[in-house]
């Protein structure tokens, strides 16, 4: 059995001429007229995508090109020794439209992979993770071994006077906001996972304004006398990244009710309240102190259970829009002239497959665990 190889298809829609068609006339003398290879349109639109690929494989590279003109035909110029030039049938400005295909519109190799590294970034941050249960449970167990050694050290802090000193209301103040802080972003993260499970779940990334564009001005001669001038009044480039994550993490009901109990108790959900409520001050401070060499170890991450990153890709968008003018210089005994005919508009975007990413900053011993995960399960991705 055979199967179809993957090709490319480009569609266009255009009405693209490539005739500049004129009547040269002057005292007693008339001729008509045709230059060939002179370049107009008022629209220009063409596709070119892949068939023939996998039906697995729903995101496909694509290039989308439009270019809109809208504005008036080539105006009647005098020409070489008093003689005008009159165009005939509505004939239209040069406009070369292979020259929005440059690298000058689009984002360099550099550029995308630094963007693709940032949107690499955040989507890391939702995908899932799974948090030892046991793990937590064990530390729990430790924290209230801590009691006890705790509030005796409570007493030889307030007798020293150490406590003002050393352990200051600001110091106070600033453990319980990051605790209750973290507290609320683990939560929130699981309920995220508990509300995708086993749902595709869309993620994005887009960056407005990735690439600027001050200035930039092209002048068209195909014949002497006559030429096109576009010059650039406005332009935007945004950069998007996106994937579809699947994921079925158990068990995360009870983590969550367990996080919303331990700071329901420890009055977290309101620091302020919890400070003035509180008496053993030193007991506090030195929880929360020692409190971060818990979670680092306690919030060890492992893969989930099961999850699968697709339809990976990343694109480009960009907008501009020119000035065009109609430019008639170097005429023999004549006079330049310069007329304004209108605005173009280019539209340009382009689609890739995957994520390239500069393996250099992603290391195994820079990565942060929810990195490494994504990036296996990124390799896997078909």
């Amino acid at each position: 059995m055979s199967f179809p190889i993957s090709r490319y298809r480009t569609r266009s829609d255009t009405d693209v001429s490539e005739l500049f068609h004129y009547r040269w006339q002057g005292d007693g003398y008339a001729t008509d007229r045709t230059i060939g290879g002179w370049k107009s349109f008022r629209r220009l639109d063409n596709i070119t995508d892949v068939v023939n690929v996998p039906k697995a494989q729903r995101v496909k590279p694509v290039i989308h090109n439009s270019l809109v003109y809208d504005g008036l035909p080539y105006q009647p110029f005098p020409a070489d020794h008093g003689l005008m030039v009159i165009p005939q049938n509505g004939v239209l400005p040069f406009i070369d439209a292979a020259e929005f295909e440059s690298d000058v519109f689009s984002l360099s190799h550099t550029l995308r992979v630094q963007a693709c590294g940032r949107a690499f970034t955040r989507f890391a941050d939702r995908f899932p993770t799974k948090i030892s249960g046991a793990e937590f449970v064990q530390g729990l167990f430790e924290l209230a071994a801590l009691l006890p050694k705790l509030e005796r050290t409570l007493t030889q802090t307030i007798a020293s006077g150490f406590l003002t000193k050393k352990f200051g209301w600001d110091n106070l103040l600033s453990d319980l906001r990051g605790f209750a802080n973290l507290a609320g972003s683990i939560r929130e993260r699981m309920e995220f996972l508990k509300r995708t499970y086993g749902k595709p779940t869309k993620l994005y990334y887009r960056e407005p304004r990735i690439q600027t564009l001050d200035s930039w001005t092209r002048t068209y001669t195909p014949v002497r006398g006559f030429g096109t001038r576009l010059t650039l009044k406005s332009y935007q480039c945004d950069f998007t990244a996106g994937a579809t994550l699947l994921q079925k993490l158990g068990h995360i009901d009870d983590f969550i009710g367990w996080l919303r109990a331990i700071v329901i108790s420890l009055g977290l959900n309101n620091p302020l309240a919890a400070i003035w409520k509180t008496s053993r001050l030193s007991f506090v401070v030195d929880w929360f102190a020692d409190v971060s060499g818990h979670l680092a170890r306690l919030a060890a991450v492992q893969p989930a259970d099961q999850w699968d990153v697709s339809n990976i890709s990343h694109s480009m968008s960009m907008q501009a829009r020119f000035a065009v003018h109609q430019v008639n210089e170097h005429i023999d005994d004549g006079v330049d002239s310069d007329i304004f005919l209108g605005t173009l508009t280019v539209k340009r975007y382009v689609r890739f497959v995957g994520l390239p990413l500069d393996l250099s900053i992603f290391t195994p011993s820079s990565a942060t665990p929810d990195q490494l995960v994504l990036m296996i399960a990124m390799g896997a991705a078909k």
